[in-house]
């Protein structure tokens, strides 16, 4: 069992804080606690897989609107451009073109609200990514086997597959309550996520935010809202939709 003295001390030797001795002899723990490895292991994919996450979210989002536009006609050519080509003249041209769609994609968000609760938790819910890869997950055929299928969109059967291994870790119990949330299994993702709570540091407004939004489709909203403060509070990725979704449900 990880106390949690020894998340914080993690945290510090993942952040490069611990002096020469401190690191050495946690890497010597290492060696002698395979339990307390695979969960540093698995801290430091977490943490790699957020920020490339993070990284690909503004290049993708730019990716598709870049994609989505319509050709621009240039009159003193008499010809249609498109994004695709020629992207050394009339720049200017492309850039206020994304900066107009992205200014609709944001006025269409912020004009359209969802008429109940189960509309406003389909707007905003999304399984978590699969941000850690096979070789990351150790040795554990049936967890592998269950990313595999929750990446393909069938969870069903990554829930009997979660659910038949016996020993899941933190992060892998995270992934079964995204699984919960995506086949319609609410309470059950609620009770997962609930008992994640304080274990996992790293993704504690992930799991927040998932509650959050598990506890608005089952229209427990004091509950909701006691999880978007929370979210709002620190400083993360959720805070601009935490907000926007607690200005709705208010």
């Amino acid at each position: 069992m990880i106390q949690d003295k020894d998340h914080i001390l993690l945290d510090n030797y993942i952040e490069g804080v611990l002096s020469f001795d401190e690191r050495e002899k946690l890497e010597n723990r290492f060696k002698d606690e395979p339990e307390l490895d695979l969960f540093y292991q698995e801290q430091l994919a977490l943490i790699q897989g957020i920020q490339r996450a993070g990284k690909n979210e503004m290049s993708q989002l730019l990716k598709k609107v870049e994609s989505e536009l319509p050709p621009i006609y240039v009159a003193d050519k008499g010809r249609v451009i498109t994004l695709e080509e020629e992207k050394k003249p009339k720049q200017w041209i492309y850039i206020a073109g994304s900066i107009a769609a992205v200014f609709i994609l944001v006025l269409f968000v912020l004009f359209s609200s969802p008429s109940s609760t189960k509309e406003l938790y389909a707007v905003y819910f999304e399984p978590y990514p699969n941000i850690v890869s096979s070789e990351q997950r150790g040795s554990k055929e049936m967890v592998k086997d269950a990313m595999h299928f929750y990446d393909l969109g069938d969870y069903a059967t990554a829930i009997d597959l979660f659910e038949k291994e016996e020993a899941l870790s933190q992060l892998e119990r995270f992934y079964l309550a995204n699984t919960y949330l995506a086949n319609n299994q609410t309470e059950d993702g609620i009770n997962t996520l609930k008992r994640l709570k304080g274990e996992l540091p790293v993704i504690e407004n992930q799991i927040s935010w998932y509650l959050a939004l598990a506890y608005i489709k089952m229209d427990l909203i004091p509950e909701a809202e006691k999880e978007l403060k929370m979210i709002i509070e620190s400083d993360n990725s959720y805070q601009k939709k935490a907000n926007k979704i607690l200005n709705e449900i208010d």
